[in-house]
């Protein structure tokens, strides 16, 4: 990907690498392996956020049998 039509950061004379760059990111794939994210809203209220709270519960439940 780049910024534009531009071509940076790839035509950038500081960059040595190729348009892919293969590298390791373990740390980051363990991560997302053992974490999750709860997209959230400011418009949220008391219905939304208890709806999310009885699905953790319902989770942990599951997990625990």
């Amino acid at each position: 990907a780049t910024f534009g039509t531009s071509g940076f950061p790839w035509n950038c004379s500081d960059y040595r690498g190729g348009p892919e760059p293969r590298v390791k990111i373990e740390n980051a794939i363990a991560a997302a392996e053992r974490h999750f994210n709860i997209s959230m809203h400011e418009n949220y209220g008391p219905r939304e956020t208890q709806g999310i709270i009885d699905a953790l519960v319902k989770v942990e439940a599951a997990y625990l049998r």
